[in-house]
């Protein structure tokens, strides 16, 4: 499911997920890795962050009874959600995708962070195309969460280039993650059921 420390070159493509919580790192992370995604966690909690940064690796555990197994997430690093470093990773061309997974509530406070990203990224021309999904336990959070964007999008130009270069697409998740033990050696390691599914 994940991919190891010893396993290929650095991922030339960047994913963006707002959201280092059991979803985030359990879920949406690792799927992105698995796609070929340099993934870097956008989160408020700086102690997540500095300890992304720090280990640059955390452990999935899968919950089996019977056969249970662990993999390691690589090619992870994180910055600060609102910060303009990560408005700065939303503008770089090797960015191709954003995702979140912090709860349908929260999606109008990550708005900003994505549409500075996008103000700065239309200001290069060879920035070319991403897109933008949230992946939320419910239907419709990508059109909530682009509409929370739109509104910090000033100028009907800005606007205009976002829907030309930017894709918005509707999904649903679902994957049981259960408490797991951390340790102060590993407080980023998370627990997983078997079972995921997404639309």
């Amino acid at each position: 499911m994940a991919s190891d420390s010893s396993s290929g070159s650095f991922p030339s493509r960047t994913a963006i997920h707002f959201g280092a919580g059991s979803i985030g790192l359990g879920f949406i992370g690792p799927l992105l890795v698995n796609a070929g995604f340099h993934v870097i966690f956008a989160d408020i909690d700086q102690e997540v962050i500095d300890r992304l940064n720090q280990d640059r690796v955390y452990k999935i555990h899968y919950l089996e009874p019977r056969r249970p197994r662990a993999f390691n997430v690589t090619h992870i690093s994180g910055a600060l959600s609102g910060s303009d470093e990560i408005a700065r990773d939303i503008a770089d061309s090797e960015t191709k995708l954003v995702t979140t997974s912090v709860g349908f509530g929260a999606l109008k406070h990550v708005a900003p962070a994505i549409a500075r990203g996008l103000l700065l990224r239309s200001q290069d021309p060879g920035s070319g195309t991403m897109n933008v999904i949230a992946c939320e336990n419910g239907k419709g959070a990508t059109e909530l969460l682009q509409a929370e964007v739109f509104k910090h999008l000033e100028t009907d130009g800005m606007k205009k280039w976002v829907d030309e270069y930017v894709g918005f697409a509707n999904c649903s998740v679902d994957r049981i993650v259960p408490p797991v033990e951390h340790t102060q050696s590993r407080p980023l390691d998370v627990g997983v059921d078997r079972f995921y599914g997404g639309y």
